[in-house]
């Protein structure tokens, strides 16, 4: 494949890093419920819910890394309809999602940004801005109990598809947990090592190339992007491990997500005592998807 087109540079004023780092990964579920079930199933510690004032909740799961998953649900539907009606990009791109015919899934990734205007007027001049910025706040409580407000600035990049998309995140006065019991895992999960997409011909590659503003590296049938925390690797041939995975009408779609652990036979005892269905191979332990958790899981030791 001829990448030289696909070789974006990072604009200058850009608001993040020359290399940018994940800051979380959305993941539709149809209950929170079902979602902390699996999840702790599988090791993880998953925070308490907490409620977005446009109608989806979320139970999140925190790394010492920084990153975190956001298993969302649709908490109110009437007030997401409304807030999708007033242009609310992230509750519009997570019910299209859900129409494509997929009730659970991997459907966004999240950079972490220090400015999102600049980065929303980054999009747009690069004719990939999927909507309007979105700035809101919401009350967070910490492990300790105590409540606080916290404010997010999003901006939404267009991926050319219809059942993924990504956008930036800045944190105006919103912590992230990176030590403490909300962060430790019994299966020993320390953070994300890959996201795992997918694509027929390399549809949306430009311009995930042109958000993500780095030099995208060709290699085994698939576009690796180099992130200052983790991979984003795009398969054009979907490997067999990926063969269950739900197709979707149109370019690209969540696939999987891999996670590094402190120590890959103590991950494997947490699966074999909960009694999950797992492949081995090598140092990989491998997940297909189930209820609560939508798309492929992989541990490797870090």
């Amino acid at each position: 494949m001829d990448n030289g087109g696909l070789q974006a540079v990072l604009p200058t004023g850009a608001s993040f890093l020359t290399t940018p780092n994940i800051d979380h990964l959305v993941l539709p579920v149809e209950s929170l419920v079902g979602a902390r079930k699996r999840w702790q199933e599988l090791g993880f510690t998953v925070a308490p819910d907490a409620f977005h004032p446009f109608g989806t909740s979320n139970a999140c799961v925190f790394f010492s890394d920084g990153t975190y998953l956001e298993p969302l649900a649709v908490q109110d539907e009437a007030l997401a309809g409304q807030s999708i009606t007033a242009g609310n990009c992230f509750v519009e791109k997570d019910r299209t999602f859900r129409q494509a015919g997929a009730r659970e899934g991997f459907s966004a990734f999240v950079l972490r940004s220090t400015d999102a205007v600049t980065d929303d007027e980054r999009f747009r001049q690069s004719g990939i801005s999927a909507g309007n910025r979105l700035d809101f706040s919401r009350t967070v409580v910490d492990e300790n109990g105590s409540a606080s407000v916290a404010s997010f600035r999003l901006a939404f990049a267009d991926l050319d598809s219809s059942s993924f998309f990504a956008f930036t995140c800045q944190r105006v006065n919103a912590a992230l947990p990176t030590a403490g019991p909300s962060v430790e895992h019994r299966n020993g999960a320390l953070g994300l090592g890959a996201l795992f997409l997918a694509t027929e011909g390399s549809r949306g590659i430009e311009n995930l190339a042109t958000m993500l503003g780095v030099h995208v590296q060709e290699k085994d049938h698939k576009y690796v992007f180099p992130l200052g925390n983790c991979d984003v690797e795009v398969a054009m041939e979907i490997a067999p491990e990926l063969d269950n995975t739900p197709r979707y009408p149109t370019g690209l779609r969540g696939i999987g997500i891999r996670f590094r652990v402190r120590n890959i036979a103590e991950t494997r005892s947490v699966l074999q005592e909960a009694s999950i269905p797992h492949q081995s191979s090598g140092e990989r332990l491998i997940i297909a998807p189930a209820q609560g958790q939508g798309c492929i899981v992989e541990f490797v030791q870090a």
